[in-house]
């Protein structure tokens, strides 16, 4: 059963190899194993290869246990050749029953969840990418001509991320025909393709980072964005603006202009009719001259219509007609 106390800051899991020098001490082991493992709880899993007498043995369970039974493996003399794979930390347990098993059906158990964990991972791991590249691709498509550019290194970084998903997927059904293959040569690569899971990890990791940081720039990208439309709005209101107040100016321009038209048709009407009054006063005064001018020549006619008896030298002579 499953310690109910596990906590995931504590749990920690240990493999190592080593050699047992006499076959007929693995029993012994094993039996100590049982004994003590649940005691602190403590999980795991145990092969033995008989041709060359090699262990393989992963342990799970508190560090501070995990450290003492190490140290205590490591002064055992029934050990030699002991070497430690790796000693990480983990979430979970792969096996989460105490006790040690033992054989082949251990080897099978133990791919089988070895399988089962990177083939989910790497299925976890798609669908996110899958995921967050159908979103920025559905966001880039709402975009404006003026983002395209600025977001074609994101759009590129997705496509290369899915190519590199699909390798990783490559290599995951590798590592499933791999594991499928013969008994035998899955014992003996059992090391190496642990190896090759660990580095797969590592990619997958990289290229999630990778993905987290094209998405980074796509979050910026959309912000620049959003800030150069914010600047077309004000620029286009101010534009409004100008264009209105421009509208106003020529209003008022023309109502300016028709007023002066009005003044000054006012003006040049009264200047009119001023000069017309002039000129009648002139007219008049005109029409009074001649009209005496043409009484004083009518008198001189009437004067040289009466006969004269005497000398015509002594007559007076006409008056001169004064000009208008």
């Amino acid at each position: 059963m499953v310690a109910k106390f596990d906590a995931p800051d504590q749990l920690y899991t240990i493999a190592y190899t080593s050699t047992v020098k006499r076959k007929d001490t693995l029993p012994a082991i094993l039996a100590a194993s049982n004994k003590n493992n649940p005691r602190d709880a403590i999980s795991g899993v145990l092969w033995y290869e008989d041709e060359t007498g090699r262990v393989i043995q992963i342990l799970e369970g508190p560090k501070d246990k995990l450290d003492k039974l190490v140290s205590r493996l490591q002064g055992d003399k029934r050990h030699w050749q002991m070497e430690i794979m790796y000693n990480r930390p983990i979430s979970k347990r792969c096996y989460p029953a105490f006790g040690m098993l033992y054989g082949a059906e251990a080897a099978v158990a133990d791919a089988n969840q070895a399988l089962k964990q990177a083939l989910g991972k790497a299925d976890q791991i798609t669908e996110e990418a899958s995921e967050k590249s159908e979103r920025m691709r559905s966001e880039a498509s709402e975009m404006s001509d003026m983002s395209r550019t600025g977001l074609l290194a994101a759009q590129q970084q997705t496509t290369s991320l899915q190519i590199s998903l699909r390798q990783l997927n490559t290599q995951r059904d590798e590592l499933q025909g791999k594991l499928h293959s013969t008994f035998p040569l899955m014992i003996y690569k059992r090391r190496r393709l642990e190896r090759e899971v660990a580095n797969i990890r590592v990619q997958i990791s990289d290229k999630d980072e990778q993905l987290s940081k094209a998405s980074k720039y796509q979050a910026e990208a959309l912000e620049q964005l959003t800030k150069q439309l914010q600047k077309q709005a004000e620029v286009d209101a101010a534009a409004a603006k100008m264009v209105s107040d421009a509208e106003k100016a020529a209003k008022q321009v023309r109502q300016a202009a028709k007023r002066a038209n009005e003044i000054a048709l006012k003006e040049a009407k009264h200047k009119a009719e001023k000069k017309a009054q002039d000129l009648a006063k002139q007219a008049d005064i005109g029409l009074a001259k001649v009209a005496e001018t043409e009484e004083i020549a009518m008198e001189n006619v009437a004067l040289q219509m009466i006969p004269v008896k005497s000398n015509p030298a002594m007559l007076p002579s006409p008056p001169m007609i004064a000009a208008a």
